[in-house]
């Protein structure tokens, strides 16, 4: 289930920011829940890297990369008027 966890948080602030901004915008239930995502996906990315860099400076790329990524994502999207990029995959060997 952690793992799960930590993929939802990866796919709210990463691949789907553009959505979680625009719920967060509108409630406080979703801006809570984008803020907690946002805080442990970068809490537990940033413990292997915690000796080089400081958790604030290593929040602050990994939001700007994740970002940057979407934004790329979502544009690539709209240039091939398709969200089959933005639809999660299903795991290799799955029945469905």
């Amino acid at each position: 289930m952690g793992a799960s966890g930590w993929a939802l948080a990866r796919s709210v602030t990463r691949h789907h920011w553009p959505l979680a901004i625009s719920a967060a915008l509108v409630s406080r239930r979703a801006r809570r829940l984008v803020l907690a995502a946002a805080a442990v996906d970068a809490s537990l990315a940033w413990w292997p890297h915690r000796q080089r860099v400081g958790p604030v400076r290593f929040t602050a790329a990994r939001r700007l990369e994740d970002l940057a990524y979407g934004a790329g994502l979502w544009r690539g999207a709209v240039r091939a008027r398709s969200a089959a990029a933005l639809l999660p995959s299903r795991p290799r060997g799955t029945c469905g």
